[in-house]
């Protein structure tokens, strides 16, 4: 608003599918409204703001931040930023998933878990190379989150957040599962269904990175690059 009044151009990125309320206002306002998804009519859909590097990891460094060798596959496990308490504790009652993968738990700041089937940390910088060395995800539904395993080609199973949201995770998470890009649990049974839903994901990984593969649209860095460049 203020920079409407003094003239500025300003351009707004919806990432969501659904509009969240500062965008719903800011909308009014700016110059221009980019879009990851169709979600309103004014929106002009350009895709998600990615970093390159976030796709473009090292599996063989991914590896050695875990400190995995590579022998098993890699199950990875990240609730964002913040962490998830929900998965990270729904990874500690699954222990049969160690049998299968070298388990690697992004926790959050302040979530470390009492488990000695994992290796954890609780944040990482090169979130690029863990996604270029995991062979399977367990994510929450952040449309960046699950566009940069997409465009990674990283299977996942994926579970919304759905308290003190307005929706956008559920949306998010239909989206690319639709597509077949991963697959999607709830909150409420993720304990009992997560072993099997891994398991599933990881034996069709060949499946799901086929249609990972035709989701090159998500990458939307370059074309809101050049939408920017309209007002030099």
């Amino acid at each position: 608003i203020a920079a409407k009044k003094l003239k500025i151009p300003t351009i707004i990125h919806e990432s969501d599918m659904s509009l969240g309320l500062a965008n719903k206002i800011s909308a009014r306002f700016a110059d221009e409204f980019l879009s990851s998804f169709p979600c309103d009519k004014r929106a002009k859909v350009v895709g998600l703001l990615i970093r390159e590097e976030v796709i473009k990891g090292d599996r063989q460094t991914g590896l050695k931040t875990m400190g995995f060798d590579g022998k098993k596959p890699v199950l990875l496990v990240t609730g964002g930023s913040l962490g998830a308490a929900a998965l990270n504790q729904a990874i500690c009652k699954n222990k049969q998933l160690a049998d299968t993968f070298d388990i690697f738990v992004i926790t959050g700041k302040g979530k470390r878990i009492d488990c000695d089937f994992v290796k954890q940390r609780e944040y990482v910088t090169n979130i690029g190379d863990l996604f270029s060395a995991a062979d399977v995800c367990l994510t929450r539904s952040g449309s960046n989150s699950l566009a940069e395993l997409t465009l990674s080609q990283v299977p996942f199973v994926t579970v919304p957040l759905t308290k003190c949201s307005r929706g956008e995770q559920v949306k998010n998470a239909q989206w690319f599962t639709e597509r077949g890009c991963g697959l999607q649990l709830s909150e409420e049974n993720l304990e009992e269904k997560l072993f099997s839903a891994v398991k599933t994901a990881y034996e069709n990984r060949t499946a799901i990175i086929s249609k990972q593969k035709q989701q090159k649209e998500l990458y939307g860095t370059d074309k809101t690059v050049q939408e920017i460049q309209k007002f030099k």
